[in-house]
């Protein structure tokens, strides 16, 4: 090895170690094997390292969900609060750091909803699916005769099981065939649905558990033996009482037994039920408690060598001291939404109960007094989850602990006994949760009670499910990616041109830059979008900042008559402190906004460090080995640079007080436009709108969607395609369904604007019969509903709903029914809220053609026949949406407040870091100053492009647009905070410096500070600005705004660095008290010398 290093030494010069060498080559390569593995498994569709594209590159899934409230007596508005505290809660569960670019949207209505937008299983993967599938199809044409050959023809993709008979039947050789399936089922490329379909899986299942943490202690058959002859006592009762235990069998998965109750028999025979307080005996002393049944989890019915299976039914037995209670589950429910996937799946066909104490009021222990959750070793070195309780929640835990010593303590997750531990001594503060769980079951349930519990719960099922394509558009994606690809290309030629040789270092040092933060992209699983693009090249224009910083310092030292190898040394070690003060100040930032902001924020926290680490590592250390090994080979060579700027001397403060009073009084003019447009310079990402889900007569790409809905005038419209798994209603990148999302609020007003430019092309679903059931009293408990064409459950639900709450039918039924027309009204809606949907027959991509209507609430015969053929009739007169609903912004309004806070905390950590750093809190109250004038300055410009955008030949020119600010336009804005301070610590370090240990700040050496980075800062902000330009006059859809606040926030930013951050000083009185301090001094030196 040490020869190995002695050879390179010689081959690239001993003034670079080779170790200095391999530490910038290594992380290099490793970078492009990373990108090289990523793209392989990309085009191939395979597990492992990939590309994740975001929904508008590449499409993905988008899950709608009932919402089930247990409260029914909460106004709307509670309503929408907790539906926004679902979607932060699941937010926080599913992507808590925003890599993944998971959009959580509430959707309020009578029937409140959850979407769920993710990127996985999109348009790529499909596209990779239906290849393997077409080859194996291939192949196994080629073992089977030419005349049978079209019987594997139009089988759904890995559709494994129908192949194979179909090929058998053809008479395909046996033993070859299994040869293939075996080889397309377990190599890599095989896993590719099922990858992708884990995903959406294991997201189904954590967004449909609660996330209720508890804890009890397990009752005992010595201390709780009154409460074991009770609950025993009443299912003995159970089983003589009929119409009570078809209560019981009835009963739903996951539904207890009823608690035990005392029961006393009376004169005639009879029971009745007395109480429910219990006599237990505790190590303390004795006491009464209630008891409930809770279910046991998988973990802990089969923990160690104790199973706890019970061999019959509906009758409690004591085993190991505890009293147990099974209970089959009836057949019909053995599927959703009855029973979770996972369940369903797993083939459960019984439930375990366990008798548990239930705390006493005050006294309960849940999840809401967690502090910490970890991964940590069980007992035995089993993989088990670990935490620890706050305050009064420790204190609450010792207390029941302490009480209850040898006793077992019940750790309950969404009401299923997890573990149960045998206490051995009092517990204060913290705990494990084991069980038989994967290393992927144990991160989800970490992430799961971090996150906490949901106010609600959702509907195992969907109420809805597609694949979404690109939302963008092939033809705009082609051109963002061109304009992406320029820009860099831009930012090479220019440093090239203008720096040569050094430009070319720097060249090397962007691409090493690219590589290295692709890289840390794919390893973190991080989502590519279009504006992540955009940004990640706009960081790369920024990154050229540290290396002009270097260049114009070099090029300072010659000047003066340093040597190359003097003036590459000093260029560079002159150049770090500044460079590091301008990295350190944004890595603060984002360090604050990771801790103390909201999901978004906490993504843009972590690439924008890593984004920072990678700068430094590359713009300092990688350049220097270059420049090293350069000099190692030519001692005298010269690093020729071109010169716009030669030694400047303008006076800028002379102009200083005319240009503060315009930028800031147009600053202000600014803030009080942008604050005047109120929630209308909002896009739907904060605003929220309407979704319109609609379906074609025939199938059709973007192109053709984006041609018919041209001329829409529905405000910020958005298109979106659809794609499910039937072939007759989507085949390639054409498909028959598609929605259109909007800023307008009133769905009528969606509905018919969708209809007027589509119209016949809609298609018309016919309900063609009904079958209505009657019990009792002759009130109707349901109906069955036969269509023409398959339909969602969502939609049947949702227009049945409408029709029960018409005025028309009202009238006509109140009449019928002599009710007055509140009364019927109430009926009507109480009807409508219990109503559910259950399907029947063979799903066609999760829609149906017959239905069974249930009325949980029976309904008086001629409301529910009304409205029934009412919808009947609204199926028959117009195309009836898949989807016609409100829905709420993807930042809750709690979430933005969150965001606001942790911006201004970061804010505040800007002005403390240079208070410290420069010993002096103007210079901090300053750049603060600075970048806020530079933000309102900025959402200024974007607010007045509404009233711009409507002068045909300013608006053409410079493609302005009505722009509306979304979630890439925030992110943009806090890149513009990052520029601007980068901007003003640059003049400031200089300032320091040409001030020395002068305590007094005057104009002159203001102006010579920003007269010698003036070249820096030119042709910094010139790169930058050349990347946002290009990619702003691009057009692309999706950078547009983007682009067009850097374009703003670039000039602004330079010209404040110069007229309001410099002057700021001044008017601060930096250096006055200093002057004022040393003055005083020096007089009191003159006396006491005389």
């Amino acid at each position: 090895m040490n020869a190995f290093f002695r050879s390179l030494n010689q081959t690239i010069g001993m003034g670079v170690g080779a170790r200095r060498v391999l530490t910038c080559v290594v992380p290099l390569l490793l970078g492009l094997v990373v990108l090289g593995v990523a793209w392989r498994n990309y085009q191939s569709g395979s597990p492992g390292l990939t590309y994740r594209m975001g929904v508008d590159l590449s499409g993905g899934t988008t899950l709608v969900y009932e919402v089930k409230l247990d409260d029914k007596s909460i106004t709307p508005d509670q309503v929408n609060q907790r539906l926004e505290e679902m979607a932060t809660q699941l937010k926080r569960r599913i992507d808590p750091a925003d890599l993944f670019n998971i959009i959580v949207r509430p959707i309020s209505g009578e029937q409140p909803r959850i979407e769920i937008v993710m990127p996985f299983g999109g348009e790529k993967q499909d596209e990779a699916r239906q290849a393997r599938w077409d080859k194996l199809t291939s192949e196994v044409k080629a073992l089977i005769p030419a005349d049978k050959a079209s019987t594997v023809d139009d089988l759904p993709p890995d559709d494994i099981k129908r192949l194979e008979i179909a090929a058998q039947e053809s008479g395909a050789p046996q033993e070859q065939l299994q040869g293939l399936i075996e080889s397309y089922t377990s190599t890599g490329t095989g896993l590719r649905q099922s990858l992708s379909q884990n995903q959406i899986e294991n997201i189904k299942n954590m967004i449909t558990q609660q996330g209720l943490l508890q804890f009890a202690i397990l009752a005992s058959s010595e201390p709780d033996r009154e409460a074991f002859e009770a609950a025993k006592d009443y299912f003995k009762e159970l089983a003589s009482n009929p119409a009570k235990k078809a209560k019981e069998d009835r009963k739903l998965p996951g539904q207890p037994p009823d608690e035990p109750k005392e029961l006393i028999k009376t004169e005639l025979g009879q029971s009745i039920e007395k109480a429910r307080f219990f006599q237990v005996r505790n190590s303390t002393g004795t006491g009464r408690h209630t008891y409930r049944w809770v279910e046991m989890g998988k973990g802990f019915l089969y923990q160690g060598d104790k199973k706890y299976v019970l061999d019959k039914p509906n009758e409690p037995v004591e085993m190991d001291g505890l009293l147990l209670y099974r209970r089959d589950i009836a057949p019909q429910f053995r599927r959703p939404p009855f029973m979770s996937l996972e369940d369903q799946r797993g083939g459960k066909t019984m439930e375990h109960y366990v008798l548990v104490r239930t705390p006493e009021p005050g006294q309960d222990v849940s999840g809401k007094d967690l502090q910490n959750v970890y991964r940590a070793p069980g007992s035995r070195g089993e993989p088990a989850v670990g935490f620890t309780l706050k305050g009064t929640g420790a204190n609450k835990f010792f207390d029941l602990t302490s009480r209850n010593v040898k006793q077992r303590l019940s750790i309950i997750l969404d009401g299923q006994v997890k573990s149960a531990p045998v206490l051995n001594s009092a517990i204060s503060d913290s705990g494990q949760i084991t069980g038989d769980f994967s290393q992927a079951e144990l991160d989800d349930l970490i992430r799961l009670l971090r996150a906490g519990a949901l106010p609600a719960t959702l509907d195992q099922r969907p109420a809805s499910e597609a694949t979404m394509g690109a939302t963008l558009g092939q033809e705009t994606i082609y051109k963002g990616t061109v304009a992406i690809g320029g820009a860099f290309i831009a930012v090479l030629l220019f440093m090239v041109f203008y720096y040569r040789f050094s430009g070319l270092v720097a060249s090397v040092a962007l691409f090493a830059n690219l590589v290295l933060t692709i890289a840390f992209m794919v390893l973190v699983q991080a989502t590519f979008t279009l504006p992540g693009l955009a940004g990640l090249v706009l960081t790369l224009g920024m990154a050229v900042d540290a290396n002009v910083l270097i260049y114009e310092r070099i090029r300072e030292e010659r000047q003066r008559g340093a040597g190359l190898v003097l003036a590459l040394r000093n260029g560079y070690d002159r150049s770090l402190p500044t460079i590091i003060d301008t990295h350190l100040s944004s890595i603060f930032t984002a360090v604050v906004l990771y801790v103390v902001g909201n999901d978004q924020l906490k993504g843009f926290g972590i690439s924008l460090t890593a984004g920072l680490v990678i700068s430094l590592f590359t713009s300092l250390y990688v350049t220097r080995t270059i420049f090293d090994i350069y000099l190692s080979r030519r001692q005298h060579g010269d690093l020729s640079m071109m010169q716009l700027f030669h030694k400047p001397n303008i006076n800028f403060m002379s102009i200083r007080w005319a240009m503060f009073a315009f930028t800031v009084g147009f600053t202000l003019l600014g803030a009080a436009l942008f604050f005047s447009r109120g929630k209308s310079v909002l896009d739907i990402d904060f605003n929220g709108g309407t979704a319109y889900t609609g379906r074609l007569t025939e199938k059709h790409d973007m192109a053709w969607l984006k041609s018919r809905l041209g001329e829409c005038k529905l405000p910020e419209m958005k298109l979106e395609q659809l794609f499910v798994s039937d072939a007759e209603d989507s085949e390639g990148e054409k498909s028959r369904f598609f929605t259109v999302r909007t800023g307008e609020t009133n769905t009528q007003v969606v509905g018919a604007e969708v209809s007027r430019l589509l119209g016949s092309d809609l298609q018309k679903v016919d309900l063609a019969t009904i079958k209505v059931e009657v019990g009792p009293g002759g009130l109707v408990t349901g109906a069955d509903l036969v269509f023409s064409a398959s339909v969602s459950p969502d939609q049947a639900s949702r227009i049945l709903r409408e029709q029960l709450r018409a005025e028309p039918i009202l009238e006509a039924a109140a009449k019928e029914l002599k009710l007055s027309p509140d009364a019927t009204r109430i009926r009507a809606q109480e009807a409508s809220r219990q109503l559910r949907i259950d399907v029947k027959g063979k799903a066609q991509a999760g829609r149906y053609q017959t239905m069974k209507v249930v009325f949980n609430d029976p309904l008086e015969a001629p409301l529910a026949q009304a409205a029934l053929n009412a919808t009947q009739a609204a199926y028959r007169d117009n195309p009836q949406p898949e989807r016609l609903d409100n829905f709420s912004g993807s930042m809750a309004k709690a979430t933005q407040g969150t965001a606001l806070a942790a911006i201004a905390a970061s804010w505040i950590a800007i002005v403390f870091y240079l208070w410290l750093r420069f010993g002096n809190w103007t210079f901090g109250l300053a750049a603060l100053l600075c970048l806020v004038h530079d933000l309102f300055f900025t959402l200024g410009i974007i607010a007045g492009c509404h009233y711009l955008a409507d002068i045909p030949g300013i608006a053409a020119l410079f493609q302005i647009q009505d722009f509306k600010i979304d979630l890439p336009a925030v992110a943009a804005l806090l890149t513009l905070v990052g520029y601007s301070v980068n901007d003003t610590i640059v003049v400031f370090d200089r300032i320091r410096e040409v001030r020395g240990r002068n305590p007094l700040l005057n104009e002159r050496m203001i102006n010579d500070s920003i007269n010698q980075t003036l070249s820096r800062t030119i042709w910094a902000s010139f790169t930058t600005w050349l990347v946002v330009l290009v990619l702003y006059f691009s057009g692309a859809e999706g950078i547009h705004l983007f682009a067009f606040v850097m374009v703003v926030g670039v000039v602004i930013g330079t010209v404040s660095s110069i007229y309001i951050a410099s002057p700021l000083l001044l008017i601060l009185g930096e250096g006055r008290q200093n002057a004022v301090i040393d003055q005083e001094r020096s007089l009191a030196d003159e006396m006491s010398a005389d």
